[in-house]
């Protein structure tokens, strides 16, 4: 894969929502074949992206990565891969990816035990248990708020909004929030900063016209992690946590 001038839209810095993109790109390549079973789908739970530290200002226009992707955990109703992006030449890993995603009947929209559909893509060497999630954190009544509208362009192959945008919409808010004095460690877009980790968990889904309330707050001791909180008709749908390896020293805080 090479990088493409238009994936860098501000300040010569690869975006975060585009890494996930490559990944799950990567992810299609390797989908099974539900051939008889069409009524089967796959639906993410957990995902997290670990980047090294500068990751997205050392990857450049027209540099080549290539990613390596394998099937770690097959359960009875859940299946993760991990992934791997890394430097074409040199072999050095950017950032890596998890994902564990669940098997549902859309019949009745519901998880049900058809990982066995992807033995054939085992490896000898499988996960005995799944990685692990992050734990939800208590959400501050003076959580920042921002509010968005799906859009056809951010959603999937289940026409549900992907992980890519929500990440674009974390960033969006997570910004409004520090530019407006609301967050202690950082004062500028988001996109200045270099992210240590992205962490999802997926409860629900929302689709192309819905409105979306994102709430983001910074963790009790920790303020390099921020929370992002997404809600639909008052009922909590996804839950992210972006972390990053510094922010500012001097920015004031009213959450």
């Amino acid at each position: 894969m090479v990088i493409a001038a238009e994936t860098f839209p501000r300040g010569g810095r690869l975006n975060l929502w585009c890494i996930i993109d490559y990944f799950e790109a990567s992810l299609n390549l390797f989908q099974p074949d539900f051939t008889g079973n069409e009524h089967v789908s796959l639906f993410a739970r957990n995902v997290e992206v670990n980047l090294k530290e500068g990751t997205e200002g050392r990857i450049q226009i027209d540099q080549a990565l290539k990613f390596k992707i394998c099937l770690t955990y097959l359960g009875k109703s859940s299946v993760c891969w991990e992934a791997q992006c890394m430097d074409l030449k040199t072999d050095e890993e950017l950032a890596n990816y998890w994902i564990q995603m669940v098997t549902v009947d859309m019949k009745d929209r519901k998880p049900k035990p058809f990982a066995y559909l992807l033995e054939d893509l085992c490896p000898k060497n499988l996960r005995e248990e799944p990685p692990n999630g992050f734990d939800l954190e208590f959400k501050p009544e003076t959580a920042f708020k921002h509010e968005f509208v799906v859009n056809w362009s951010d959603t999937d192959f289940n026409s549900h909004l992907n992980q890519a945008d929500m990440c674009r919409m974390c960033v969006d808010c997570g910004s409004f929030a520090a530019t407006q004095n609301n967050l202690s460690a950082f004062s500028h877009e988001l996109v200045a900063y270099d992210l240590k980790r992205c962490s999802f968990m997926f409860m629900k889904e929302a689709r192309p016209g819905e409105k979306v309330l994102v709430e983001c707050w910074e963790s009790e001791g920790s303020p390099l992690v921020l929370n992002f909180a997404f809600s639909k008709e008052n009922k909590l749908i996804t839950m992210i946590q972006l972390e990053y390896f510094s922010g500012d020293v001097n920015a004031a805080s009213k959450l």
